[in-house]
């Protein structure tokens, strides 16, 4: 089994959230990945969202998106590390505010702090929070 450490750093400029991950390989084998998100399946299966109270949001529409598909397979050696970087817009749709990752969006509300989890390879990293300005 894999045992990995994941660490998360957010930055917002205007409506845009960069959410970088870090994932540290403390195993013994070295850790081949797809982190492409080419068609969104990488954040449908590794994102989730809390609101204030650290409920869980639920996902609003999960979505396939047009693939150009580009070969993105790292390999985390024993003891090294790897960064990738999740982009996130902040769209309003009817009234409403959505996070939108590539594949998958949250509904959410200006002026509230939220926290972001990743779920990757059987580890989880911190609840990170964040606000929406």
């Amino acid at each position: 089994m894999n045992t990995i450490k994941i660490s998360v750093d957010i930055k917002q400029t205007e409506s845009i959230l960069l959410f970088t991950i870090t994932v540290h390989n403390f195993s013994e084998k070295i850790i081949y990945s797809n982190i492409s998100d080419d068609s969104g399946g990488f954040t449908r299966r590794t994102v989730n969202l809390y609101d204030e109270h650290q409920n869980k949001v639920h996902r609003g529409v999960n979505y396939i998106s047009p693939t150009t598909y580009t070969e993105n397979v790292i390999a985390i050696e024993t003891g090294a590390t790897a960064q990738f970087v999740i982009p996130a817009k902040l769209e309003e749709m009817y009234d409403e505010l959505f996070l939108n990752f590539r594949g998958a969006n949250f509904n959410v509300t200006k002026n509230k702090t939220y926290y972001f989890q990743m779920e990757y390879f059987g580890s989880t990293s911190d609840m990170i929070p964040f606000k929406i300005n």
